[in-house]
């Protein structure tokens, strides 16, 4: 099978004709595998010099949250290869550097990537993945680096750069190392955002003279199942009438069930009624849980404006009482009349009060609504500690 190379803005582009959907552990059972070392021959006579070693106690940590389904990178061990390129990778390599599969060094199998750049060059090696839109990701991948003034690094972004907070990079590491650094990422997929692109990176440091050789491995991508604090959160189960246990009011005129979901069959709706203000409220599963941490809402709201230039349709409103008084923050619909991803970020106080009528998620309808409120796939989720 032939291998081409591409030119693009003066970098050479290899792509490997043939994907494969090579089989790595998943990432959370079996024993834990470790850095092998290099073969004798590689022993005698280092094809890197320096301090760059291949430890063979250093660990690999694995996921330590649950996760959905197996690793998705295609290749990510880097043991398959077409003259020299590894498959389902495209390299953008600069003028003047190198890439290609390399078994001087790897954590698992016998290959690895090795990149080689000149002073203050980049270098990428990326695979674009489907994902699924509000889902949680974990991607991680063993990097080393030698003479580098730059970083070595995961870096992930929007194939279109349309998505908000993207592209993300992991911290990377610099200079020469002696062990196998592992690099991770956790991120939540935008709700517009079907497909992103990973990409193992080198990018240079400021005022470099020296060129660099950079070593990518193992590179895995899991999908995660952080707990949803908010429970029957896609009204999927709610009756005719609209009830849910955990979300109130229940059997109220304000509130219904509308079939124009974000996602399923069942959406909640706020509607409006004469001389009254109508709202939805939900309280959080095992609240005691969230007490000091830092929290995350993401809820999917459809809402319109009666007054394009009039104040916003709905507040999403997370609220907890402290000594009596309200701790909360807040955020507001754009009145589009789309269905909108509404986000809410909290570090919970750690005197609040957990019952549910102190502890509640509001969704305030205004008087500037045009028609009921839509509210769909709420999720609230706990952030990892830094």
């Amino acid at each position: 099978m032939e291998l081409k190379a591409y030119r693009f803005f003066g970098r050479r582009i290899a792509i490997g004709a043939l994907v494969i959907l090579g089989s790595m552990w998943s990432g959370c059972t079996g024993p834990a595998p470790s850095i092998t070392s290099p073969s004798p021959k590689d022993s005698a006579q280092p094809p890197v010099p320096g301090r760059i070693v291949a430890l063979p106690s250093f660990p690999i940590v694995r996921v330590n949250e649950p996760v959905s389904g197996d690793n998705q990178v295609q290749n990510g061990g880097f043991e398959t290869a077409l003259g020299g390129a590894p498959v389902a990778w495209a390299l953008s390599i600069p003028e003047g550097g190198t890439a290609a599969r390399s078994d001087e060094f790897y954590t698992e199998g016998s290959h690895c990537l090795r990149a080689s750049v000149p002073a203050d060059a980049p270098f990428e090696a990326v695979e674009e993945l489907p994902v699924i839109p509000r889902k949680t990701y974990l991607v991680r991948a063993m990097v080393l680096t030698k003479d580098a003034s730059g970083r070595g690094r995961i870096e992930v972004r929007d194939p279109e750069g349309k998505a908000e907070g993207f592209p993300v990079r992991s911290e990377g590491v610099t200079g020469t190392i002696d062990a196998w650094s592992l690099q991770t990422l956790r991120f939540t997929v935008p709700a517009s955002a079907k497909k992103l692109v990973i990409s193992l990176a080198y990018t240079p440091g400021a005022g470099a003279n020296t060129s660099a050789a950079i070593w990518f491995d193992q590179c895995e991508l899991h999908q995660l199942d952080p707990k949803n604090y908010l429970a029957h959160a896609t009204f999927e189960d709610a009756d005719a009438t609209g009830y849910v246990s955990t979300w109130w009011p229940n059997n109220d005129p304000s509130i219904g069930i509308s079939r124009d979901a974000y996602e399923g069959t069942k959406a909640k709706e706020i509607r409006p009624v004469e001389g009254k203000d109508s709202y939805l409220a939900a309280c959080a599963a095992d609240a005691a849980e969230l007490l000091g941490k830092t929290i995350r809402v993401r809820v999917m709201v459809k809402a319109a404006r009666k007054d394009p230039s009039g104040p916003t349709p709905v507040v999403m409103k997370l609220a907890c009482k402290v000594a009596a008084k309200e701790h909360a923050v807040q955020t507001e619909h754009p009145g589009n009349g789309q269905w909108t991803e509404l986000v809410l970020e909290d570090t919970v106080p750690k005197d609040a009060d957990p019952t549910s009528k102190s502890f509640q998620l509001l969704f305030l309808r205004q008087s500037n609504a045009d028609g009921p409120v839509l509210v769909d796939d709420a999720i609230m989720e706990l952030l990892p500690s830094p």
